[in-house]
């Protein structure tokens, strides 16, 4: 029962700021708005919408991932940092 957009993020412009991802949530009525691109740990409530965006787990960035938990109406965000000595590679 919740409205979720998941997504790279470039398209909303993100790295600029969240003024296009916070239209598309209001237009979409969105719970969430999952989002990457800027490799910038963020759990942030705007209006009704959590916005979250996990960071990154791969090189030049402190590592970094996000959980999502739904419990009945509830949504909630979580951002986990990885020890710097735990890396991981995506090939």
């Amino acid at each position: 029962g919740k409205r979720i957009l998941l997504c790279h993020g470039h398209t909303y412009g993100v790295k600029e700021g969240l003024w296009e991802a916070d239209k598309e949530a209001e237009e979409q009525n969105l719970d969430a708005f999952l989002f990457g691109h800027t490799h910038t740990p963020l759990v942030e409530l705007r209006g009704k919408t959590l916005f979250m965006n996990p960071g990154s787990i791969g090189l030049g960035y402190p590592p970094s991932y996000g959980v999502l938990t739904l419990e009945g109406e509830k949504i909630d965000g979580r951002i986990f940092q990885l020890s710097s000595k735990r890396r991981f590679f995506f090939r």
